[in-house]
């Protein structure tokens, strides 16, 4: 039968502030309000029903999960004591299918992505379970058709002397997936995902082919992901992280590749069930190594005599995002004109901004006024706690703003600010009760009153005269410091 497994692991550092310990980013109403993990949970139940539908995450996120979905059985929540990454997840939860349904077929979609539209997804599923039916001995995984030179993604190289499964090949059939789950009244798959593009009835001439993976490759440098651009998606592809197989197969291969963690693993799934259960998973899961599953496993079986693993390239109209950065969730709303995006409801300015983007979180109290005048490529994240202002490339440095170890004093009249890898950026504080951290930017000026935020180009303070309450000692410059906590 079908399964599904959605991995829900991590800790989302570069979402920053809002994504936190407690507060994973596969929490977070990201999507217009949804959750990622609502959101994949959702769409996955339009391929298969909810009984062969799991989820792997840390156990302490149990009881958030199920308020999230209350759907979700008990037993279909499989809980890491700790995280060992993507190999571990997928080897646990695969072990556990094939001990619940010897012949299952597996999918493994990672809930940290936002795609679409679904109806497409759908179709993509249902071909990919038809052909690894009939082609047990293989592995599947799903590639993206590149829109840009990006260096932020892994690649797939593909092998085009490896035979090409159409449409009509090996007897496989495709269309719109009908849900057998009797209790989803709306089983056919739609277009409902965050990127409706409203092409629900349009007449598409793609063709799913399904072709040989020469090799994974690694994030590349903007010189070498630029030749991949160029080359075209015939040759190379982004690595969408999912993947679809038959879990004996994976099973015999990890047997193969990593004894050790099959050992492992299938020591914790004999005891699935029983009373010893959760001692010996907490007893045995910690000595998993820590691998990703394209370095440990795909790699690997790619680089093989055997030739087993295949890529089913997404349509070229499926729009897809890693949600793994701030810049990559400005990207799921609609910009103006000048590339502006918010996601607030508060009073948000652009005045002769570009390609800015502003997320308020909803429990924010403050409700500040945000104004940008005449800058370019800022994002701005307000929270209770804390402000972010980053330039919109900065993914690894809000990920060192999330070691720090802010002060915070609910009822003080002045908050503290912070600047990591800034130029010539100066911030002035009149009541502001929240920490700001300024990331990655150059001669920035932030001005933070108790009811509004101005960012602005570096200028004479002398020149902002609607801040008459700000003297001038409250600016203090930072100048080729890294790293500098401002005075209270």
């Amino acid at each position: 039968m079908r399964w599904a497994i959605l991995l829900a692991g991590g800790s989302g550092t570069r979402l920053w502030p809002l994504s936190r310990r407690g507060e994973p980013k596969q929490f977070l109403p990201l999507l217009h309000g949804k959750s990622l993990i609502t959101s994949s949970y959702e769409r996955m139940l339009r391929v298969v029903p909810t009984e062969r539908l799991l989820v792997c995450a840390a156990e302490r996120h149990r009881k958030r999960v199920q308020m999230l979905i209350p759907s979700l059985p008990d037993a279909n929540y499989l809980g890491e004591p700790v995280g060992r990454d993507t190999l571990a997840a997928i080897a646990f939860s695969c072990s556990i299918v094939q001990h619940r349904d010897p012949d299952a077929v597996v999918s493994i979609i990672p809930i940290d992505q936002a795609s679409g539209p679904d109806r497409i997804f759908c179709e993509a599923m249902e071909h990919g379970f038809a052909f690894i039916e009939q082609n047990s001995e293989l592995l599947l995984t799903f590639g993206i058709c590149p829109t840009e030179a990006a260096t932020g993604y892994g690649y797939l190289e593909c092998d085009q002397t490896v035979k090409s499964y159409r449409d009509g090949d090996e007897h496989i059939t495709i269309g719109v997936h009908k849900n057998n789950n009797e209790n989803n009244s709306n089983s056919e798959c739609k277009d409902s995902g965050i990127y409706n593009n409203g092409s629900e009835h349009c007449n598409r001439s793609d063709v799913y082919a399904i072709g040989g993976i020469h090799r994974f490759l690694e994030k590349p440098e903007r010189s070498l992901a630029e030749k991949f651009w160029l080359a075209g998606p015939k040759k190379y592809l982004w690595n969408a992280g999912m993947f679809l197989w038959h879990v004996r197969t994976f099973l015999v291969l990890l047997k193969q590749y990593e004894p050790h963690v099959f050992d492992v693993i299938r020591e914790i799934t004999q005891a699935w069930g029983t009373k010893k259960y959760p001692v010996i998973l907490s007893q045995n899961y910690p000595s998993l190594p820590k691998n990703s599953i394209d370095y440990a496993f795909m790699e690997r079986a790619a680089l093989s005599q055997e030739k087993r693993v295949m890529t089913l390239p997404m349509p070229h109209d499926f729009q897809w995002r890693d949600v793994g950065t701030w810049d990559s969730v400005a990207e799921l709303y609609p910009a103006d004109a000048h590339g502006n995006a918010q996601c607030s409801t508060q009073e948000i300015i652009f005045v002769g901004s570009e390609n800015c983007f502003v997320f308020a979180d909803s429990q924010c109290t403050h409700k500040h006024k945000i104004r940008l005048v005449n800058v370019q490529n800022i994002i701005v994240v307000e929270t209770p706690r804390t402000i972010l202002v980053c330039e919109r490339k900065t993914a690894e440095k809000v990920r060192q703003a999330a070691r720090l170890r802010l002060r915070f004093h609910p009822h003080a009249v002045q908050g503290g600010g912070r600047f990591l890898d800034c130029f010539d950026c100066r911030l002035a504080m009149d009541h502001c009760r929240q920490n700001v951290v300024v990331v990655g930017l150059n001669e920035i000026d932030l001005l933070m009153t108790g009811e509004s935020m101005t960012i602005v180009p570096s200028e004479r303070p002398a020149k902002y005269e609607t801040f008459h309450t700000l003297r001038q000692r409250d600016w203090l410059p930072i100048v080729n410091d890294n790293e500098c906590t401002l005075r209270k």
